[in-house]
């Protein structure tokens, strides 16, 4: 597993910018890939404002898979629902659009997502996995936004069917 912190986030310098962030999990991709690892054994995992930029870098980089956990469609489309008066869609010049992707990747994807997640509407990941090309699975989690995924039951077994379509992608028929 790696993960890493996206510029002006954790212990990261500079200031984040929607294509800084896009640009520092293109960099982190490419230490992967110096590395030695295969492009086709990389999973790319994001989780809330993270699936927005790991769907990027699925767009623009080969992968072995992508995992979506608690992410929006995109970020004007939360920012009206969480503010209803403003108009969030005229203002936001961040886009952070998970859903317009999804159908330009080619590779598994799984999307998981708790009814109880106070921040992010469950109807997020509904669309995000209707935008999905085939092979594609769907997990629904428990619990809070913030919660670990790992914990809800289903968990194991929607990342084995993903983690097999990633395997061999071309010999599983995927459920919906």
């Amino acid at each position: 597993m790696f993960s890493l912190d996206y510029r002006g986030y954790g212990l990261s310098k500079g200031s984040p910018s929607e294509e800084g962030t896009y640009l520092d999990a293109q960099a982190a991709y490419q230490w992967l890939r110096k590395k030695g690892f295969a492009a086709q054994n990389i999973i790319v995992y994001g989780e809330s404002l993270g699936g927005g930029i790991a769907s990027e870098l699925c767009a623009r980089e080969p992968v072995g898979g992508l995992v979506l956990q608690s992410t929006f469609t995109s970020l004007p489309e939360i920012g009206r629902e969480l503010y209803p008066w403003l108009p969030v869609r005229l203002l936001s010049t961040i886009k952070y659009d998970t859903r317009s992707k999804l159908p330009r990747l080619k590779i598994p994807v799984l999307v998981m997502h708790s009814k109880e997640d106070g921040l992010i509407g469950f109807r997020h990941s509904q669309e995000n996995f209707a935008a999905a090309n085939e092979p594609k699975f769907f997990c629904e989690l428990q619990g809070r936004h913030n919660d670990e995924a790992w914990e809800s039951p289903g968990f194991d077994s929607a990342m084995e069917r993903f983690l097999e379509a990633v395997q061999h992608p071309h010999n599983i028929a995927a459920p919906k």
